[in-house]
């Protein structure tokens, strides 16, 4: 009704997290950065994501096979890289994206298991705030996010297992 195309990759009923579109990448730039799933039912994802991607003319950069990267864990907000890292992602993930974007990267590393992706922790909502949930970061990682932002919401437990932050 608002006069927008919305595509659609087609499901694939051995695939049911095939769903989470936002997991199979990031666009920094003009460049969707593909993901490189470290798990085996996730890596089958791939084979259905990136032809599609490549079929609607989206410039995409592979990962290199020895980082682990989920779309889920990066934000580019405002030509800045945000990576989070520990469980779906890989720490060497940070600097592969610092040689080939040229932005810089906060690496925030992700401690609590219910919170595997940065998207379920972690939301910027303009250039100077964002929301956060403390429970799922280091102390490091509290102190960059600090350092990023003026105004650093925290959520509580229940608001961060509501998904309060998981958002595109």
């Amino acid at each position: 009704r608002l006069g927008l195309d919305v595509l659609t990759i087609p499901p694939v009923a051995s695939l049911p997290d095939l769903v989470f579109t936002t997991d199979h990448g990031v666009f920094i730039g003009d460049t969707f950065y593909l993901s490189n799933f470290r798990y085996s039912e996730r890596q089958k994802e791939q084979d259905v994501a990136i032809p599609w991607y490549k079929s609607h003319q989206i410039k995409t950069q592979p990962i290199p096979s020895l980082c682990f990267m989920e779309g889920g864990d990066v934000f580019f907000h405002h030509n800045h890289i945000y990576l989070g890292y520990g469980f779906r992602t890989s720490l060497n993930t940070a600097e592969y994206l610092t040689n080939t974007t040229h932005y810089p990267v906060t690496q925030l590393e992700l401690v609590d298991e219910a919170f595997y992706h940065l998207d379920t922790c972690f939301l910027p909502l303009s250039s100077d705030s964002a929301l956060y949930y403390p429970g799922a970061f280091t102390r490091d990682g509290i102190k960059s996010l600090k350092a990023q932002f003026d105004i650093l919401i925290p959520l509580t437990s229940h608001e961060a297992a509501s998904f309060a932050s998981n958002s595109v």
